[in-house]
């Protein structure tokens, strides 16, 4: 029986992964179409994978350039300053919040994102979504780290346990530590391939599934 739910945030409980692809877009648009373009690419294989961790590659693999720490920094600082209002601003993903406020009580839920701690806890407060929340975990925390402690904190088998999630970065974090895992998929952006695992549009049906795990 499932008595934990670990979810991931952009693209799972809100509608703000288009958010993120644009401000990669702008961040680099001087740079050239192809540029521009690669840069989007990159970004739309790896969801998931910290922002730190896409511009040091970004700057090393495609740019080819040296990207110290003052210049990751500085990337960091800028993405953030583009992005933090309008994830906050933007929609849920339908049936995101009904499921939430209807199984609080019933469940032991938790946030293990790539987003920086203290953007994401920001944001979930500015929200109002810490409510539904034991614990939200960030980066530098790796989502597998991440996972590792909520079973520790939470007391629970890894069988107790499900990912919600969007990104291969959130199915290897499961499958490291042994969690089951559900796939949030928008649209055509079905990254998992021949994967097998329970795959839903919205949380509308999220209940019904885990049910069914």
């Amino acid at each position: 029986m499932i008595k934990v739910i670990i979810f991931d945030f952009d693209g799972v409980l809100v509608e703000s992964v288009d958010i993120k692809t644009e401000a990669f877009r702008q961040l680099f648009k001087d740079h050239g179409k192809a540029v521009e373009d690669a840069v989007v690419r990159y970004h739309e294989l790896n969801t998931g994978v910290p922002r730190r961790e896409k511009f040091r590659y970004i700057y090393q693999s495609i740019l080819e350039q040296k990207a110290d720490e003052a210049v990751l920094n500085h990337m960091c600082s800028e993405f953030g300053g583009l992005v933090k209002k309008k994830v906050t601003a933007a929609p849920y993903v339908h049936g995101a919040a009904s499921f939430l406020e209807d199984n609080v009580s019933r469940y032991t839920m938790f946030i293990a994102s790539a987003a920086p701690q203290a953007e994401l806890e920001e944001i979930i407060s500015e929200r109002g979504m810490g409510k539904w929340f034991s614990r939200i975990y960030g980066a530098p925390v790796s989502k597998k780290e991440a996972v590792q402690k909520i079973l520790i904190y939470a007391g629970v088998k890894a069988s107790e346990a499900v990912f919600v999630g969007d990104a291969m970065a959130d199915y290897n974090a499961a499958a490291a530590n042994g969690v089951q895992f559900i796939a949030r998929v928008a649209g055509d952006r079905d990254v998992f391939g021949n994967i097998q695992c329970p795959r839903i549009k919205n949380l509308i049906s999220l209940e019904k599934v885990i049910l069914q795990i």
